[in-house]
């Protein structure tokens, strides 16, 4: 019987977890009847990287979060197509729960995620809802688009990023060597380079297994010269050596 408590929930096992929060609201409101699953599921997903914007102070002069979220990441998150995700994000904008920011070529887009409104105000309001509904998106989507002074770090904390990586297990161990040799959290990277490192380590994890990573990941920590910070992005650049020769 003891196999049994691999597979059942008992009182504690919440503690620890982590789950996708989806607002019952969605499903309570009439006004989202035809919003579909996919839909909401990308809104839960988003919502939940709030949680990352937060922790490095992606917001406006206003006060309001953004957020990122690369189409083929969500994709992938997802394991649907792109045109899907396209398909998702227009059914979240028709029903004012996403607002998206261009802000040029090259650059991706500000999310900026809605709450989605109560089955009370939608009762009370049923005679004119849409119409307010979309005066009030317009009015919003005029405002965040004309944002220009952006209070925003431009650099992300990879200890909070870790969880949304591709490469999980191997980022989050380089970050546990980091904090053992230096006693301090890795220093904030770039966004731009953020896909730069998960590529790095996807590579990594095709020419080795992980006991093999973190050996590797030891030796690069017990052979750094002091003038090397540690940086990830500096172990990625040598790692071609060492994946062929076994040495730094």
């Amino acid at each position: 019987m003891n196999y049994l408590k691999d597979y059942l929930y008992t009182k504690l096992d919440t503690e620890g977890q982590r789950f996708y929060q989806m607002p019952k609201v969605l499903f309570e409101n009439q006004f989202y009847n035809t919003l579909s699953i996919g839909a909401k599921t990308v809104y839960m997903i988003v919502r939940d990287r709030q949680d990352l914007s937060i922790s490095n102070d992606w917001h406006d002069k206003n006060g309001f979060v953004f957020s990122y979220f690369d189409n083929d990441k969500l994709a992938n998150v997802m394991n649907v197509s792109r045109s899907s995700i396209a398909r998702y994000k227009k059914e979240l904008e028709k029903h004012y729960l996403i607002v998206q920011v261009r802000q040029g070529q090259g650059k991706p887009n500000k999310w900026y995620i809605l709450k989605p409104t109560t089955v009370d105000f939608t009762l009370k309001e049923h005679f004119d809802t849409s119409r307010r509904f979309k005066l009030q998106h317009l009015e919003l989507s005029k405002l965040l688009t004309n944002e220009t002074e952006c209070i925003e770090t431009d650099l992300i904390i990879l200890n909070t990023y870790v969880t949304l990586s591709s490469n999980a297990p191997f980022l989050s161990f380089y970050l546990s060597a980091y904090m053992d040799y230096f006693n301090k959290e890795h220093m904030r990277v770039n966004r731009d380079t953020i896909a730069s490192i998960d590529q790095g380590l996807e590579d990594i994890s095709e020419s080795i297994d992980y006991e093999e990573y973190t050996e590797m990941v030891i030796s690069y920590f017990e052979q750094l010269p002091d003038s090397n910070n540690g940086n990830i992005l500096s172990m990625l650049k040598a790692k071609d050596r060492y994946l062929l020769s076994g040495e730094w």
